[in-house]
């Protein structure tokens, strides 16, 4: 509809993320990754070329800190994780072992920050006369809740329950 006025090309702006939303229309997105919202998102600057009636437009991802997911922590993920904010859900015995994976992340492998999400590993605890439960912790009422829940889409399930526990994991650790 624009290129009856004359234009070849529109940039918008707002979201964080580079997007060619259609032929001539682009999400210029951030220059930086700025909160773990980035996640995934590609942060970086375009160049645009006119070529006459078309226009090469090009994104660079900028060598600026990005903010990164982690399930594992492997020593070849020092590439991965040198100079970025590093989340890691790494499951523990001991509260001890957030602070040698944050070490680990940061001193060894060069990440900028590191948050850890502990993920506890399962205990069997028995107390007399106590009832048997898989659901004594908080985050397993709530992955049986959303598992259970008819009013949760299906599909939608997994990522409703990953984005509940990553909030509880900083909750907790915030606290």
């Amino acid at each position: 509809m624009l290129a009856c006025f004359g234009f070849k090309n529109v940039f918008v702006g707002h979201y964080h993320n580079f997007k060619r939303v259609r032929p001539g229309v682009f999400s210029v997105g951030a220059l930086t990754h700025q909160n773990w919202g980035d996640v995934n998102s590609k942060a970086g600057y375009l160049i645009v070329q006119d070529k006459g009636t078309v226009s090469d437009v090009q994104h660079f991802e900028t060598d600026a800190p990005k903010f990164i997911d982690m399930e594992d922590i492997e020593v070849d993920d020092a590439d991965r994780v040198a100079g970025n904010y590093v989340r890691a859900r790494i499951e523990i015995d001991e509260d001890k072992e957030v602070v040698a994976y944050r070490e680990l992340l940061v001193d060894e492998l060069g990440a900028a920050a590191a948050l850890i999400l502990p993920v506890r590993k399962e205990k069997a605890v028995t107390r007399k006369g106590a009832a048997k439960t898989s659901l004594d912790r908080l985050e397993d009422s709530v992955t049986h809740f959303i598992s259970a829940s008819s009013s949760i889409d299906a599909d939608l399930k997994a990522d409703v329950n990953a984005a509940v526990l990553t909030t509880l994991a900083e909750v907790d650790h915030a606290v």
